[in-house]
């Protein structure tokens, strides 16, 4: 039985995916990370669509790391729409951002642990 953690990395920053997969690697947690290079590709993973339609080829993560600032949609869109779906909610989510911020970024109260990195 595969008792890897599965973690979906959404990021658009290529040297940023570089650098979390090397640290992952480094504490053995990179056999099963699947990368989203986008919001619109990690929402379509998360809710089986396009692509990603076949469930059993590309399972539900156990933990999602969401890079805030990417283009539209961006990563508090996408965490919106996690916290609203019965089936995503429980993810944790570890929310990554450069210091750079949304003047009016909307407040994302969750059900699931999210921690900031």
């Amino acid at each position: 039985m595969d008792n890897e953690i599965r973690i979906l990395l959404v990021d658009d920053n290529l040297l940023d995916v570089e650098r979390t997969l090397e640290a992952l690697r480094r504490h053995r947690l990179g056999g099963a990370v699947r990368v989203a290079r986008g919001g619109q590709e990690a929402l379509d993973y998360l809710f089986a669509r396009g692509q990603f339609g076949m469930r059993r080829r590309f399972p539900l993560p156990d933990a999602i790391l969401l890079d805030l600032n990417m283009p539209r949609p961006d990563g508090y869109e996408v965490l919106a729409q996690v916290r609203a779906a019965d089936a995503l909610r429980r993810i944790p989510v570890s929310r990554c951002a450069r210091p750079r911020r949304k003047a009016n970024a909307p407040s994302t109260a969750s059900r699931a642990p999210t921690a900031t990195c």
